[in-house]
Parts: structure tokens; C-alpha cells; sequence
């Protein structure tokens, strides 16, 4: 083992067994992945069961992002500069599209929705998981949304208004237009 750690430039370093307070580095890690996975899981809304999703989220996004002494864990493994472009919060919503080529009839839904779960996406209302890269990420005003608000609502969108909502007036909105 000691050869194998010396080759790799590992520093292998060894405490009593049963004392994990005496490796505080490690125990510093663990519970911030776990902090992140808690409050992925909290801001998703989805269930205990998730956490392999979610810690491997969080894992995920943070070597990609600066450490505290200033190096990108990924940049160092790879030698690659690395770009957060791609990245989708935990949870957020998705409509996933399924290609005519499935097998669907004409009037079969053509897309279902989806949550993010790293990088694949969760049919929502079960535990289906599926790898995909035709998907649609639902953003409210520039913000990722991580559930639909109003989904429940009427589709107020089939609702006739004037294009002038101030005066409600029908005759003058009808001698406006004529």
C-alpha cells in the first residue's frame, strides 16, 4: 500500500481506529456534501430516497468550482479549464421531448415533464429515469424554477381580453378598433 500511495504522490496518513474526529479533513467533507445534498433535496422538493441523485450533484458542481485555497479540483485532475455554462440546479423542471420515430400514434403525447436529477431527467409523479438530451428547461423571468407555479390553474392564456384592459368599456373598445 505504502508504494502504491508514494507512486501516486499520495499522502497516506493513518489514525486509531473508531476516532474519526481525528480526521477532520475528511470529516469536513463529508458534511458539506451532506449539508448540499440536504438543501438540494429540500429545494427540489423530492424525497429522502434521491440523495444518491443529489450528492452526486453536489459532488459534481463542487469540483468544478473553486476550493478554498483557490484551485478547481477538476481543472487540477484534467488540465482542463473548465466552463459552469452547462449547469442546471438539482430539481429544476424539464419537458422532455419524445421523437415521432418512438413508435407514437399521431395524437400520443409528443413530450412529458421531467425534473433535473444530475443530469438525467425524472419523469415527474414517479421514479422513471431517463438519459436524454432533447429537453426543455423551464425558466420563470431568467431563473431556473423548480416547480411550475399555477400548473393547477385554468390555461388563462384561452381567455379573450382587449388590448386595452383599462377601459373596459366595450363600446369604446369596439369604436376604437372599427
Amino acid at each position: 500500500m505504502r508504494e502504491w500511495t508514494t507512486k501516486h504522490s499520495i499522502e497516506h496518513e493513518f489514525t486509531a481506529s473508531y476516532t474519526s474526529p481525528l480526521n477532520g479533513v475528511a470529516e469536513h467533507r463529508i458534511g458539506v456534501l451532506l449539508e448540499g445534498t440536504r438543501a438540494a433535496l429540500f429545494d427540489s422538493g423530492l424525497p429522502p430516497s434521491w440523495w444518491g441523485h443529489a450528492t452526486t450533484s453536489v459532488a459534481y458542481v463542487q469540483n468544478i468550482f473553486p476550493n478554498a485555497s483557490g484551485n478547481i479540483p477538476e481543472e487540477l485532475w484534467t488540465g482542463q479549464h473548465q466552463n459552469v455554462s452547462h449547469l442546471i440546479p438539482f430539481g429544476s423542471i424539464s419537458f422532455v421531448h419524445i421523437p415521432e420515430k418512438s413508435g407514437q400514434k399521431k395524437l400520443d403525447p409528443r413530450g412529458f415533464k421531467a425534473q433535473m436529477v444530475v443530469y438525467v431527467v425524472k419523469e415527474w409523479g414517479s421514479n422513471a429515469v431517463y438519459h436524454t438530451s432533447d429537453v426543455v428547461w423551464e425558466k420563470l423571468n431568467g431563473h431556473w424554477v423548480s416547480e411550475v407555479k399555477g400548473e393547477d390553474e385554468d390555461l388563462e392564456f384561452l381567455t379573450l381580453k382587449t388590448l386595452d384592459d383599462t377601459n373596459s368599456n366595450p363600446n369604446q373598445t369596439a369604436a376604437k378598433y372599427n
